[in-house]
């Protein structure tokens, strides 16, 4: 092996280690905007959103075989006629995608608290219940 081959060899092992180091944030947006694009051609397809994504089942009306980029977990969490809402999550990101029947997306990223290792923070605590008496 030459001089040069190991360097291209060693280039070629760096780029492969870099990419596995993106940004992860971008990493979970990017992985939502390809699963939308996904559930729009899957929609096209079938005339309907799948209810799930199993990258180990067979495409079908009900199902998207979608297998998430390595190091993001991508979860459908509702689907239907009205559009759908995703998540994908890249420690220390979860980004949620929303798209409404008219096909407008809202996109957000909230970074994960040690608290939270499953899912997003909450954003505030839960509202205390207050007893009147008439």
């Amino acid at each position: 092996m030459t001089l040069m081959s190991m360097r291209v060899c060693t280039l070629a092992a760096a780029v492969v280690a870099l990419a596995g180091c993106g940004n992860p944030r971008e990493d979970a947006r990017g992985e939502l905007r390809r699963l939308r694009a996904a559930l729009e051609e899957h929609a096209t397809e079938y005339g309907r959103y799948p209810d799930t994504i199993d990258a180990a089942r067979p495409a079908s009306a009900t199902n998207l075989p979608l297998e998430p980029r390595r190091g993001v977990s991508v979860e459908l969490v509702h689907a239907g006629a009205d559009g759908f809402q995703a998540l994908a999550r890249r420690r220390p990101w979860v980004c949620s995608m929303n798209v409404d029947a008219r096909h407008a997306e809202r996109l957000k990223c909230a970074p994960l608290t040690s608290s939270a290792p499953d899912g997003p923070a909450p954003s505030r605590p839960p509202p205390s219940v207050i007893e009147t008496r008439p």
